[in-house]
This record gives structure tokens, C-alpha cells and sequence, in this order.
């Protein structure tokens, strides 16, 4: 695999994982 094809699926673990660290704290201070 070439480092350009894991580009979309790395872009989407940067963006998801803040983001479901993020609710999951909501969820527990909320």
C-alpha cells in the first residue's frame, strides 16, 4: 500500500477519535 492511499483513512482517525473522546466525556459529566 502506498502512503497516499492510507491518507483518507488516517485523515478519518484524526477526526473521529477527538470526536468520540469528546462525547464520551460529555456523556459522563453531563
Amino acid at each position: 500500500m502506498r502512503k497516499e492511499d492510507n491518507m483518507p483513512y488516517l485523515l478519518g482517525w484524526l477526526l473521529g477519535v477527538p470526536v468520540v473522546v469528546l462525547v464520551i466525556l460529555y456523556l459522563i459529566f453531563h
